[in-house]
């Protein structure tokens, strides 16, 4: 997945970097960077074409990513859960990030709510914590 710093000779001050994400096998960085990007998008709307010319080659970063193949059995041990990136990292050619930490933030504060009793989580966010991978068998609750 390429990602690059770009600037533009008609603001010159102006600094951005993009993401690119093309399936490809792991590994193959060697070679001219830009190049390839730009045989994969140089043909897309203005302005990327021009932004992808006028990028050094050396400012060109190729970095795979990978997806977690089988998620983890549970998320929680105890009264310790994994919550945000540490739970589901987000790759960056989502754009789910800054979604993703907002709801992060609020489900588990909602759910807790204000934490007044000692066992205050112990009902519905063990629920929300009880989590099962895909394709497990589950009894339904009585």
């Amino acid at each position: 997945m390429p990602s690059m710093p770009l600037s533009s000779s008609s603001t010159p001050s102006l600094r951005s970097s993009g993401v690119g994400s093309v399936p490809a096998p792991a590994g193959g960085g060697g070679g001219d960077q830009r190049a390839e990007l730009l045989r994969l998008f140089g043909k897309w709307h203005d302005p990327i074409p021009a932004l992808l010319a006028e990028a050094a080659p050396e400012s060109v970063l190729r970095n795979d990513v990978h997806y977690l193949a089988t998620p983890p059995p549970a998320m929680h041990r105890g009264r310790v859960a994994l919550l945000g990136d540490a739970a589901h990292a987000m790759t960056p050619n989502l754009g789910q990030g800054a979604c993703q930490a907002i709801e992060d933030a609020v489900v588990p504060a909602h759910i807790v709510g204000d934490g007044e009793a000692a066992g205050a989580a112990t009902g519905p966010m063990d629920e929300v914590l009880g989590w099962t991978p895909p394709g497990t068998p589950t009894t339904p609750s009585t």
